[in-house]
């Protein structure tokens, strides 16, 4: 009996290694940054902290943060561009563009703050304070956040979309948390009703 048990389990593992399921529920074409800004970012990872920057590791932070900002500049108009397309055309394909765009600038972003971060202290008082580079840099810090609520907006609009499809889909998950929200709600206003009784 041992002996065919262990056949068996032998036989089971064998044949079992070769079946994989996939138990990913995720598409594989996830939007992702544009590969620009990833190379930037693993360029980024590679600078020493700024107590251990050589000259040219200073340099090469000037380089790439004038490169970043340049990025940044035609991003913003790349990004702009597909929200007003997307605007115009709500299709999947739209919206890939557009979330494409948003982690992109996103990247940039974090890009351009830890490279801020290795700056030369003259770099960061230039491109942080009251100059024409520092008014510059408002500028198109205010255009980004004005996009990104844009963004937010569609992202949200599309989320409330998709739940209502899933709400006329199946609606017996609303109806528990319905009951359970108001099971809830009686329980604490009766506890306020009776809260010195009770004590």
């Amino acid at each position: 009996m041992i002996k065919h048990t262990f056949w068996l389990v032998v036989v089971s593992l064998v044949l079992s290694f070769p079946a994989s399921a996939r138990w990913d529920y995720q598409d594989d074409d996830l939007p992702t940054p544009s590969e620009d800004a990833l190379a930037l970012e693993s360029e980024i990872s590679t600078l020493p902290t700024k107590l251990f920057m050589t000259p040219s590791d200073s340099n090469k932070v000037r380089r790439l943060l004038a490169y970043t900002l340049d990025q940044q500049d035609r991003e913003i108009i790349t990004f702009n561009e597909s929200l007003a397309v997307y605007r115009d055309e709500t299709s999947e394909e739209h919206w890939f563009d557009v979330q494409t765009q948003y982690l992109t600038l996103n990247s940039l972003s974090h890009s351009k703050q830890a490279l801020l971060e290795l700056a030369s202290d003259k770099t960061f008082q230039q491109l942080t304070g009251f100059g024409p580079d520092g008014v510059t840099q408002f500028k198109q810090e205010l255009e980004i956040t004005r996009l990104n609520a844009e963004y937010f907006v569609f992202f949200q609009l599309r989320s409330l979309k998709t739940l209502i499809k899933e709400i006329f889909i199946s609606p017996i998950p609303v109806i528990w948390v319905g009951v359970q929200v108001f099971f809830i709600y009686s329980v604490l206003m009766w506890w306020l009703a009776n809260q010195k009784k009770a004590i």
